[in-house]
This record gives structure tokens, C-alpha cells and sequence, in this order.
């Protein structure tokens, strides 16, 4: 079977890219093939734009929020399982707000004394 090309979309017109940081933006260069190995698209629901808890980087452009809805629960769980595996130590990944109406794929670069 043929993996499909690796697609990167915004969830709305309201998801801003400004003031995002390279490193997310790499991040979302690693995700988006892992999204289509999992035959899914990569889709961002949030990045610097709304309100976020004061213990995110999402106000600094370190952080992203991408769609889980779309996935069967092992297949949330083996891309966060893969993005830990294929993004550095301190990238956090995780999902959040599992099964809840916000839930998503969580990943934020928090490397201590960088930011």
C-alpha cells in the first residue's frame, strides 16, 4: 500500500500561524508524514491564537494543537508513541483531554533555558 502525501491543514480561519517558532514548525514537519502513514490528515486547531493555561508556550509560538477526533484510539496513541520516539526529549507530546470534547494532540517545545 502506497502512503499518500503528508497534508498539513488549519481546523479554521481563526488557527494563526503568527509568531509561530521554527521548532514548531518542525515539529509539524515530523507529524505531518506520521499523520499519513496513519491515513489521516495533520490538522491544526491551535497555535497562537485563543486562550490557553498560562503554563503553555502557545502565546510564545512554541506550542500546537493538532485534531485526534478523526483517529481510532490506537491510532492516537501509536502517533503520540511515534512522535515521541522521532522528536527530541524536549519536545513535550501528549494527548489532552482524552475523550473529552477538547481533545488533542498536544506538542510543545519546552527546552529549559531556550525560551
Amino acid at each position: 500500500m502506497a502512503i499518500r502525501p503528508a497534508l498539513i491543514r488549519f481546523a479554521s480561519d481563526k488557527v494563526s500561524p503568527h509568531g509561530v517558532r521554527p521548532e514548531i514548525l518542525l515539529a509539524l514537519q515530523i507529524a505531518a508524514p506520521l499523520f499519513a502513514e496513519y491515513e489521516a490528515d495533520c490538522i491544526i486547531t491551535s497555535m497562537t491564537e485563543g486562550e490557553h493555561t498560562s503554563t503553555t508556550l502557545h502565546h510564545k509560538g512554541l506550542a500546537v494543537d493538532l485534531r485526534s477526533h478523526h483517529l481510532s484510539q490506537t491510532d492516537k496513541l501509536g502517533l503520540v508513541d511515534d512522535l515521541h520516539d522521532l522528536l527530541p526529549p524536549y519536545y513535550e507530546v501528549y494527548l489532552e483531554d482524552v475523550n473529552g470534547p477538547n481533545e488533542h494532540i498536544h506538542i510543545e517545545y519546552d527546552w529549559k533555558g531556550a525560551v
